[in-house]
């Protein structure tokens, strides 16, 4: 079912098992960078020289949109929430720290983002706007994809 296979999709998000999170996403996410590359990306754009950011394992709070037919595709909007922990290598001051708070509210348009000095970290939870696809390209097994890039979809979808 479509809430099963979305909890997957996201506990491999949560543990970073790349490999497998790859392998739910829609065969269209890799028009133009391969699988390889695309796990790459996932796990270096999670760790730098400066800070480290690392999922962490909350209950999802799914709310799954209608499905959708549109051609012999179908297509379901569904939210998630995500929390977050961004643990920085040097000690942020408390001016630095409440910058930085202000700065990630605003990007990931939440207000429920916190400072633990004690971890040196930020904790966020926002929620996740995403498209779930079962085509026949991937033999109607739902799949995933952060954008949709056919802008009539994208219309008849409400995006």
């Amino acid at each position: 079912s479509l809430e099963e296979r979305a909890l997957e999709f996201y506990n491999y998000s949560v543990k970073q098992e790349y490999d497998s999170l790859v392998d739910c996403l829609h065969s269209s996410n890799f028009k133009s960078v391969t699988r390889n590359d695309f796990k790459t990306f996932l796990s270096k754009k999670l760790v730098s020289d400066e800070v480290t950011i690392s999922p962490i394992n909350t209950p999802p709070n799914f709310y799954f949109g209608e499905i959708k037919k549109i051609g012999e595709t179908y297509y379901c909007i569904y939210y998630t929430d995500q929390t977050m922990k961004a643990t920085f290598s040097h000690e942020l001051s408390g001016q630095h720290s409440n910058y930085l708070i202000e700065y990630v509210k605003k990007r990931f348009a939440t207000d429920k983002v916190v400072f633990n000095s004690r971890m040196n970290a930020i904790l966020l939870l926002h929620r996740i706007k995403d498209v779930a696809i079962a085509d026949k390209e991937n033999n109607y097994i739902w799949t995933f994809s952060p954008q949709i890039a056919d802008r009539a979809v994208i219309e008849q979808l409400g995006l």
